[in-house]
């Protein structure tokens, strides 16, 4: 396993020589510890792992920046943390190689795969295994336990990713039963993962010594060691697998002297392209449009891999749509391609969208009366996220004009369907703006069956007051407790406020 790269650089010269005979200052410490508080924080490690962080993962996913920040001061606590902690992603976005990144880089790469769908995403946690050692340097403060787990990653049921993985937690710095804060997480093993495809088809099933030898395959390819790799992508790719193929096709195209050959990558990259893998379709328009000068074809392959959600493509897309490559000239397709890609972040297409807006009306209005008639046919058909995004939009006033009416109409059509934000917001609308204290409880109550700290510590508050419900002291505590568990803070406050004199176990 690779050695964590920003660990060597934190950690004291002292750490890695396990063969050293003197106790560190950091083990000295940790040891006088009470046993009480390191059985506490490992039993709460683990409920942190299985029960809020990947469950806070995939609310974060599709909620707006502002939930996105929150999510991450609360999982990693201060600045220093924030900035110490490190992810090598459980899964790879556009064939690129591993590296640690940032908690807000890892968040936005799985924002890139799973946009829009994550009410169907699943994380399943498993097997937890704790290590018998206690990493660290100085103090307790900075000590840091090892857990590792199988995770398996799934989509409408389908598995998308199954492999062993790895958090390290660091030890909070007062209390030790109330917070738990992540450092980094890392896969235990090579990656796999079969592009979006996953998510779009459903996984590919080969046997396992396939899975192997294309681990092993990838493995060469990302060190450069292109000719040890080949035979084994060519092996593989005949057999079908769609992953194998792209690699040879990617293989041929980016090869250098004689492995450079434009005929076999396209062959390769159309046999995974057929077969739904979106980067193969993409890397195939490009082959097709500048190598083989035929923009029609490329026009075809932009689009498959467009509407399977690949913002590359789409921002390729709005190019041709607006200059009438391989398509006739069309502002208003130019402007939806331009508009999804920009979504995902790609500022080619919000720099197309400024230029198209100085050309005609403001880009604004047009891209949010294409919204509003995209959005709504598809909440129309029942999608439930499309639905929460209508309520949102109008709740908040952003890209329509504020109407409460509207928003409570979308958010339950959302919310009835167990999207658990819209419960929760549908709740503040009947507290804040129909004054319905009571059906606010009803709402805020099955949000927070679901989970969702927010609507626990706002449950926990109403039941403290009295809004909408009978004062009842055991049952806020009770809410405040399973907030609290999540890292909310307001309910940790509460907590301490309703067990005068006690220490709040959570």
């Amino acid at each position: 396993m690779k050695q964590l790269v920003y660990i060597t650089l934190l950690l004291l010269s002292g750490f890695l020589n396990s063969h050293a005979q003197e106790v560190s200052p950091w083990e000295e410490a940790y040891n006088n510890l009470p046993q009480k508080h390191r059985d506490e924080f490992y039993e709460y490690a683990r409920d942190f792992l299985e029960n809020t962080y990947y469950t806070q993962i995939s609310l974060a996913i599709d909620e707006d920046q502002a939930f996105r920040k929150k999510f991450i001061k609360d999982i990693f606590g201060d600045e220093d943390n924030i900035n110490a902690a490190r992810f090598q992603p459980e899964f790879l976005l556009k064939g690129g190689k591993q590296r640690f990144l940032s908690p807000s880089q890892y968040i936005e790469e799985l924002r890139s795969v799973f946009r829009g769908k994550s009410d169907h995403l699943e994380f399943v946690v498993s097997n937890i295994t704790e290590d018998e050692k206690v990493h660290g340097y100085t103090s307790p403060r900075n000590c840091f336990t090892q857990l590792d787990y199988d995770l398996m990653i799934k989509l409408q049921g389908q598995t998308l990713l199954k492999r062993r993985c790895r958090m390290y937690c660091l030890f909070p710095d007062t209390d030790y039963i109330i917070k738990v804060r992540l450092m980094q997480i890392e896969p235990l093993e090579d990656i796999y993962i079969a592009s979006k495809i996953s998510i779009i088809a459903g996984e590919t099933r080969y046997q396992e010594s396939d899975k192997a030898l294309l681990q092993e395959a990838v493995k060469w390819y990302n060190q450069g060691l292109t000719e040890k790799c080949l035979p084994m992508f060519q092996e593989l790719a005949e057999k079908g697998n769609v992953m194998a193929q792209f690699y040879l096709g990617l293989s041929y195209d980016k090869g250098k002297g004689v492995l450079k050959n434009e005929r076999k990558a396209m062959e390769w990259y159309t046999k995974a392209a057929e077969q739904g893998h979106i980067i193969a379709q993409y890397n195939l328009a490009l082959c097709y449009r500048y190598d083989y000068k035929d923009a029609k074809t490329a026009v075809e392959w932009y689009t498959k891999a467009a509407e399977q959600g690949y913002a590359l493509a789409q921002n390729s897309l709005g190019y041709c749509c607006e200059t009438g490559i391989g398509v006739p000239i069309d502002e208003r397709k130019a402007i939806e391609w331009y508009t999804k890609a920009a979504e995902q972040g790609i500022n080619e297409a919000k720099e197309a969208l400024n230029r198209l807006s100085q050309q005609t009306l403001s880009s604004t209005t047009v891209i949010d009366r294409m919204w509003l008639r995209a959005k709504t046919d598809v909440a129309e058909q029942g999608d439930v996220n499309a639905q929460y995004e209508l309520g949102l939009g109008y709740d908040k006033g952003k890209r329509v004009p504020k109407d409460v009416r509207k928003a409570i109409e979308w958010y339950t059509k959302a919310a009835e369907q167990g999207h658990i934000i819209a419960q929760y917001n549908l709740a503040l609308c009947y507290r804040y703006d129909y004054k319905d204290a009571r059906t606010a409880v009803e709402w805020y109550t099955k949000a927070a069956k679901q989970g969702y700290a927010l609507a626990q510590n706002s449950l926990g508050y109403c039941y403290e007051t009295g809004i909408g419900v009978p004062i009842d002291e055991r049952k806020a505590i009770e809410w405040y407790t399973k907030a609290a568990r999540q890292g909310m803070n307001e309910a940790k406050d509460a907590l301490k406020r309703l067990l005068v004199g006690m220490e709040p176990r959570i």
